[in-house]
């Protein structure tokens, strides 16, 4: 008596490969403690190619050793004035390991919580660096 087809067989296989690779995932995100950090991307209101880029903050900080587990484009929280030519606010939000923070502070990076207003991440759900091409505000 046969319970299982080969088709149901290798469904059930490719499943448990599958769901073994996102448990070993987590593992690894959950045993190095992360922090967020974030830089102004030096931006001005209605420039909008002005500032440093996503792609290319990221790209600063893997020189400098530290590894980005994600990144994106966000707001300060801080009420400013509207006003072409100011700062607009935007800012790189970068997810690190806890033990590459002074790296990132050399480069001018500070912890989130410092932060008026903490905006929302992603990254609380992304543990892998995402494609940065095509991200504005």
């Amino acid at each position: 008596m046969r319970i299982v087809n080969k088709s149901g067989f290798m469904t059930l296989l490719i499943a448990a490969v599958a769901l073994t690779a996102c448990q070993s995932r987590s593992v690894v995100s959950t045993q190095e403690p992360a922090v967020q950090v974030y830089r102004s991307a030096q931006a001005l209101q209605c420039e909008s190619s002005s500032g440093v880029s996503l792609a290319q903050a990221e790209a600063e900080l893997a020189n400098a050793g530290v590894a980005a587990r994600c990144g994106q484009v966000a707001h300060d929280g801080a009420m400013r004035i509207q006003m072409c030519g100011a700062d607009s606010g935007r800012i790189h939000l970068f997810r690190i390991t806890a033990n590459q923070l002074a790296a990132a502070k050399a480069l001018g990076y500070e912890t989130a919580e410092t932060l008026e207003s903490l905006p929302p991440s992603y990254c609380d759900e992304v543990t892998e660096p995402v494609p940065t091409e095509g991200i504005s505000l």
